[in-house]
């Protein structure tokens, strides 16, 4: 029985394509590819669309030789994952010691470099179809080999991605002291940073994903100068993974976007405490008043270790907040909310306390079960707004009435915004609530 391709797609994209998976279907698919010629064009298109390039040198640079002189599987690339373990060598060899790094003065790291240099420039210059670049910095970024994997990313890739018109840029760091690094060398001096770097007109989507926030005061200046290039740009996101006691506020509240992104219609923020500015927020809606879609995801305003009596007397609220998105948003059609709260930093009482640790305002008990570090994810899942105070489900309610009066007025579905809200989290009553670190 004849299926036509878009059927014999939406069944096959159910697969899991993720390479050393347990759940992998990779296997599965590659037998089915062979089965008839109709499933081979499909799930070639499947198995190759979202590539990642294999960890350690040795292997990566063979994959990208290889698929460079595939005409049968290069149009099908539209993502590529870089991660920095693909210029590494595999297993044992791999040493982090930053006392003893690698040497290229030695034949065999010279040799290493000038491969994977060239097979890296060979590949995205190939890959007619590719749409999706994502750069992974991973351990070692202190070493010399990371440092050299930088400036093979900043003077052969980067040119490539402007020359080439890539539209989305994903790069995923440890920490704010990454970030600049797959932009290494691509300026004329390292005094001039960012300022220099060519105009990144065709890139639409910009993805900053980090582990921790610490050190970012360094790299703000050169964020800003990057994000002035990005003119182009219509989807931004930020997104600290990492639990937020273990983000530093002052570095994370510095993350700025440019007012240059005049076609900026979408935002995700995600993870992100600010302690350090609790003007922030506010701020970076200002800048961008194009925004038409925004996604916040585990934010929180900054409270007394000691919970105020009164929603007036908390210097920044989320209802404000709400009120504000309200006033300079005026072409907001759609967000996606989850946990809204509010945290503290609690004073060092003992040697060695962790001063960054923040302290999560959460009710005492859900569904009868109490709430612990371990389980308030869980518990709270879907939940837009975690408050205890009244006043700040008004200002939610009456956004989400402005929302769905808008998008009535625009014959848009607004089901989603309906009166009931669904799941949000707050109660009257300062003994129903506690502080919890997030772990």
């Amino acid at each position: 029985m004849y299926l036509p391709p878009e059927i014999l797609l939406s069944i096959v994209d159910n697969f899991d394509c993720t390479p050393d998976s347990p759940t992998s279907d990779r296997a599965t698919l590659i037998a089915l590819r062979s089965a008839s010629k109709d499933f081979y064009s499909v799930v070639t298109l499947v198995l190759f669309r979202d590539l990642s390039l294999h960890y350690g040198v040795s292997r990566s640079v063979p994959q990208m030789q290889g698929i460079t002189s595939s005409s049968v599987i290069r149009p099908h690339i539209r993502s590529l994952f870089i991660p920095s373990e693909s210029f590494f060598p595999l297993g044992k060899d791999v040493q982090f010691n930053t006392t003893k790094p690698y040497l290229f003065a030695k034949k065999e790291f010279r040799e290493q470099e000038q491969g994977y240099r060239a097979a890296l420039s060979d590949f995205i210059e190939a890959c007619e179809n590719l749409e999706e670049v994502h750069i992974a910095v991973g351990l070692g970024g202190d070493t010399e080999r990371m440092s050299v994997f930088g400036k093979i990313l900043g003077k052969h890739l980067m040119p490539r991605i402007v020359a080439k018109g890539i539209r989305r840029l994903v790069v995923s760091a440890p920490s704010a002291h990454s970030i600049s690094l797959p932009f290494t060398g691509y300026v004329g001096s390292s005094k001039e940073r960012f300022g220099n770097l060519p105009d990144f007109s065709s890139l639409e989507s910009f993805t900053l994903q980090s582990c921790y926030g610490s050190g970012a005061e360094p790299a703000s200046k050169d964020f800003v100068d990057l994000l002035d290039t990005l003119t182009g740009l219509n989807s931004f996101t930020l997104s600290m993974s990492s639990p937020l006691k273990r983000q530093s506020t002052r570095g994370l509240s510095r993350y700025p976007i440019s007012a240059t992104c005049h076609n900026l219609t979408s935002v995700k923020l995600s993870s992100l405490f600010l302690g350090q500015n609790e003007d922030y927020l506010q701020d970076f809606l200002s800048a961008v008043p194009t925004i038409q879609d925004l996604v916040l995801n585990q934010i929180a305003l900054p409270i007394s270790n000691r919970m105020p009596e009164s929603h007036s007397l908390v210097a920044k609220t989320w209802r404000a907040l709400f009120q504000h998105i309200s006033t300079v948003l005026l072409k907001l059609k759609a967000y996606k909310f989850q946990h809204l709260m509010y945290g503290a930093i609690p004073e060092p009482m003992w040697w060695g306390r962790n001063n960054t640790d923040v302290h999560l305002l959460l009710p005492v008990m859900i569904d009868n079960e109490e709430l612990t570090p371990h389980t308030w994810d869980t518990k709270l899942r879907g939940a837009e707004l975690v408050s205890p105070f009244h006043e700040d489900l008004k200002g939610l309610q009456s956004l989400r009435k402005m929302i769905r009066d808008r998008r009535t007025e625009q014959d848009l579905d607004s089901d989603a915004y309906r009166e009931d809200i669904p799941l949000p989290m707050w109660a009257e009553g300062r003994e129903k609530w506690m502080y919890i670190v997030d772990d």
